[in-house]
């Protein structure tokens, strides 16, 4: 049965073949794309720097202590991969259409944990007669996540009637059943299962800012492989019921 997935690289008439969109999108997923790689630069180096009872310096990253600055990497890989291909702008999928708004969320709630933590370092710094301040990171990382959902929203606003008219629907890119429910079970466990080893094997790795790139192959292919091997796992214990 046939679903709005399979529309995805859809193109009106007035665009299809065309080897770019209307000019006046481009500057908006330009400036996406430039917010989201200043995510991924923002997340790999100190939130907080300080400096202990006798001097030596201190710092934390969002890579660092529970670590969410880690799921911002791939979430901002994932926008620019978006930005960077045409149909962002062009599907008819309402999927497509909402992913860089519901990245924008998403990264709201991790900022939010990560600079909690960055201020949480500091007032520990600080108990222990240390000190320690934000740095301008935290500020800059807050303004690329407003900048995305300002770049998202317009995107989605300014979309050609012609979209619009013949845009699908959530619930039919993905039609509930028994069958679709356990397979997107198995593949987000699966998921959050190979997340959790890419997060875990790269913080054990190495734990320099340099170093932290690792986590940007880790973290995302940990959840495509993770995804994979989960919905196969339910799709085989299926066929044989």
């Amino acid at each position: 049965m046939p679903t709005g997935l399979d529309d995805l690289n859809w193109k009106p008439p007035s665009t299809a073949g065309q080897a770019d969109v209307p000019l006046y999108r481009r500057p908006v997923r330009a400036l996406m794309t430039a917010a989201a790689f200043v995510l991924v630069v923002t997340s790999l180096f100190p939130w907080a720097e300080g400096a202990d009872s006798t001097g030596a310096a201190l710092s934390i990253r969002p890579t660092q202590g529970t670590a969410e600055g880690v799921w911002m990497i791939p979430l901002a890989i994932a926008l620019i991969v978006l930005c960077l291909n045409r149909s962002l702008a062009d599907s008819r999928s309402r999927s497509v259409q909402l992913a860089p708004m519901v990245i924008a969320a998403v990264t709201v709630v991790l900022w939010v944990t990560c600079e909690r933590t960055a201020r949480d370092a500091i007032a520990l710094w600080v108990s222990e007669n240390g000190s320690g301040e934000e740095t301008i990171l935290v500020p800059t990382c807050a303004a690329a996540i407003v900048v995305i959902a300002l770049c998202a929203v317009w995107l989605y606003a300014r979309r050609p009637a012609i979209i619009r008219s013949g845009t699908v629907g959530v619930a039919q890119e993905w039609p509930i059943s028994r069958r679709v429910v356990l397979e997107g079970a198995g593949a987000v466990l699966g998921g959050i299962t190979g997340a959790t080893l890419g997060v875990v094997g790269g913080l054990t790795l190495t734990r320099s800012p340099g170093g932290a790139l690792l986590l940007i192959l880790a973290v995302p292919i940990g959840v495509v492989l993770g995804g994979r091997i989960g919905g196969a796992v339910v799709r085989r214990v299926l066929r044989r019921r």
